[in-house]
């Protein structure tokens, strides 16, 4: 979906989700498919890549906030460092 058809929320969410994970955000209508390693196909609302963020900008129940967000979570994820513990744990009685 070009950005001269975003709306206010769409072009705001847009900006937020930049910001915060330095991802362009790209729209589209209509489900995303994917095709799966084992050659299945599935349907998504949202996709997390290296290269973007895209959002389904017409879903039936969720917001392009919503959606946004949880791809958005993806990239937290991926750059949390992992926690190190230096010494064994040790479990009481």
């Amino acid at each position: 979906m070009p950005e001269s058809h975003w709306d206010s929320q769409m072009q705001q969410t847009a900006q937020r989700i930049s910001y915060e994970t330095g991802k362009p955000v790209t729209y589209v209508l209509g489900s995303i498919r994917i095709r799966q390693a084992d050659g299945s196909v599935s349907a998504a609302r949202g996709v997390y890549t290296e290269n973007g963020i895209i959002v389904q900008a017409d879903h039936r129940y969720l917001n392009i906030d919503q959606i946004a967000d949880h791809e958005a979570f993806h990239d937290i994820a991926a750059n949390l460092s992992l926690i190190h513990i230096s010494e064994p744990t040790r479990l009481r009685r």
